[in-house]
């Protein structure tokens, strides 16, 4: 009896829970005097949508460029035609701005040294709070200037969806709790010369604890009348925010954490899902347990697995399970991760 006692109190010590990552005001929105620097990397793919995702990113092949972002106040300010505003975000050779609000982050215009673009319907970049599961479209139109002599006019819709969270791995940690967006954006400009087609997609992961994206990725294409369609891809990994006001709490306890483990639905009914990555090759157990501390399964038993993400199910009609508490135990040669699951 003493044994049981002793395992079910370890069960409880070391279960984890997972909490659903979502975007506010408070923690996401862009902060007065933040400077955020990110490293480019060639474009690879953005993974699956959906609930206890893995994103596998420990691979990708950095460039040599940097991109480093600066987010100025300017209370109150009024540029010609755009109207008022109270935010500026400098990245790329680009002034953006922004009319920023604790339930909206309004995008008013954007300027560079060839380029003045005015949005007479602006975009409704973001609202806040976003939360995984919702999604909103904003229509748009405005004109530009380029080169103070092109007159260019456009019209577009900007879909925002919060279609995923999970686990993303990157090369030097890995973030839990994390929240990936994916954005749309598909315009027609039209300027005297040329009709171009551009359709945007970004998706930009957030870990807890950070206020802007750790990773994002950009796909465009681009297509002047009949023309075979421009295709720009590229990624950026940002693991360092100057940001005074959090605290990074999404990442592994690891800093160069070797595995990461995802467990699925919770609670469920008949079939519980687990996926996990390894960085390395690793001595693998999984057990199966109920809230007294009863082994029900033994489903891998110290087995050599190889590096890269691993899928796995417990079977409740199987195992006979009774509505209940319960616990897999997972073990990563000698770190040990339980997790508590529900059946109902």
């Amino acid at each position: 009896m003493k044994k049981i006692i002793a395992l079910a109190s370890v069960l409880f010590l070391t279960t984890e829970g997972f909490s659903q990552t979502s975007l506010t005001y408070q923690k996401n929105a862009l902060q007065f005097g933040d400077s955020v620097q990110s490293h480019e990397f060639v474009y690879t793919s953005p993974g699956n949508d959906g609930a206890n995702q893995i994103w596998d990113f420990s691979k990708i092949v950095y460039t040599s460029k940097n991109q480093t972002a600066n987010v100025k106040n300017t209370p109150s300010a009024i540029l010609e035609d755009v109207g008022s505003y109270n935010t500026i975000l400098s990245e790329s050779g680009y002034e953006y701005y922004f009319d920023l609000s604790e339930s909206a982050l309004i995008l008013k215009g954007y300027t560079s040294a060839d380029l003045s673009t005015i949005y007479t319907d602006p975009i409704l970049k973001m609202k806040y709070p976003f939360a995984f599961g919702e999604k909103y479209t904003d229509a748009f139109a405005g004109h530009a200037l380029f080169k103070k002599v092109t007159q260019i006019s456009f019209t577009g819709d900007y879909t925002v969806s919060a279609d995923a969270y999970g686990t993303l791995i990157a090369p030097d940690r890995t973030y839990t709790n994390v929240l990936r967006l994916t954005i749309t954006k598909n315009s027609i400009q039209t300027n005297p010369c040329s009709t171009i087609k551009a359709d945007q997609t970004f998706y930009y992961w957030y870990a807890e604890g950070y206020r802007y994206p750790v990773l994002t990725l950009n796909y465009k294409s681009t297509q002047q009348n009949a023309d075979e369609p421009i295709i720009e891809k590229s990624g950026f990994y940002n693991q360092q925010q100057s940001n005074n006001n959090t605290v990074a709490t999404g990442i592994d306890d690891q800093q160069n954490a070797d595995f990461a483990l995802n467990s699925y639905p919770n609670p469920f009914y008949d079939i519980v899902s687990y996926s996990y990555f390894l960085r390395k090759p690793m001595n693998v157990s999984i057990e199966f347990f109920d809230m007294s501390g009863k082994l029900n399964d033994f489903i891998i038993d110290n087995q050599i697995q190889t590096a890269g993400i691993h899928n796995g199910e417990v079977d409740a009609k199987a195992l006979t399970l009774v509505p209940g508490v319960y616990y897999i135990r997972f073990t990563f040669d000698d770190k040990v991760i339980v997790k508590k699951v529900v059946k109902i």
